[in-house]
């Protein structure tokens, strides 16, 4: 068993795509997180898990609570992310603060992926430049035990957050698209993926007849995504023409 000496308080680490609440020696309870917020899809209390973590001072075996994206948000929101709890928790703190910044400037764009026949997904990614710019600094101060459960990319805790901070404004602010003729595929495919947006749940299952209809919206935010990175809507093109005069014929030629 690996020594906690050297992590005192709650920690907060990501697995499998997800943050876990956890403090060294102790179980989930009598922890000043509401962690109690977490629930799963059927909506009971959502049970601690025991998870494997690798700590500089070894690999041990701790009880965790999963916290979803939504209830990350949730405990931003409340403002009990902070350096009191623990470095870690601090961390995550400043990420919810950097992704505020990102939503309340708009500078987030729609994400749209076929993961099957029918199954799509729709979420929302902060602009490339600024998940750049936040390298060097945020992402790269990420404590090492938020990696502790594994392999983790700081820029996808930020993308997360960023996704779900922006589904909750939208559902807040009670957003949604204006159709006129609502039983017109496209209509339709809007439709989906407008609730997809601004729902918790980003993946979606779509009739096989709305295909063209929401590959045609990937393309044109993938269409977005480049003119934002910089890639010029007008594109200047050389074309070499033969000056306009009298037609030639293979008589003219051979004189």
């Amino acid at each position: 068993m690996a020594a906690f000496t050297d992590l005192p308080g709650l920690q907060l680490s990501w697995v499998e795509g997800n943050a876990v609440a956890w403090q060294p020696g102790r179980g989930m309870y009598g922890t000043h997180l509401p962690l109690g917020a977490e629930r799963t899809p059927s909506g009971a209390p959502a049970s601690p898990r025991v998870v494997r973590l690798h700590l500089p001072s070894g690999p041990t075996t701790v009880l965790a609570q999963r916290l979803s994206a939504a209830t990350l948000t949730s405990l931003g929101e409340l403002d009990v992310l902070h350096s009191e709890a623990s470095p870690s928790v601090a961390w995550f703190g400043a990420v919810y603060t950097h992704a505020e910044v990102l939503v309340r400037r708009r500078r987030v764009l729609p994400v749209l992926q076929r993961l099957g026949p029918t199954t799509w997904q729709a979420t929302w990614a902060p602009l490339a430049s600024d998940v750049e710019a936040a390298q060097a600094g945020l992402l790269a101060a990420m404590p090492p035990v938020v990696a502790a459960g594994g392999r983790t990319d700081p820029a996808d805790i930020l993308r997360a957050v960023v996704d779900q901070l922006t589904r909750t404004t939208l559902a807040a602010a009670g957003w949604h698209t204006f159709l006129t003729d609502t039983r017109a595929l496209n209509a339709r495919a809007v439709r989906l993926l407008t609730r997809a947006l601004s729902s918790g749940t980003s993946q979606f299952v779509a009739p096989v007849e709305l295909a063209d209809s929401l590959t045609h919206l990937a393309r044109e935010f993938e269409l977005m995504e480049r003119r934002a990175a910089g890639e010029p809507i007008l594109r200047a093109r050389l074309r070499l023409g033969v000056p306009r005069g009298p037609e030639l014929t293979f008589d003219d030629l051979d004189s």
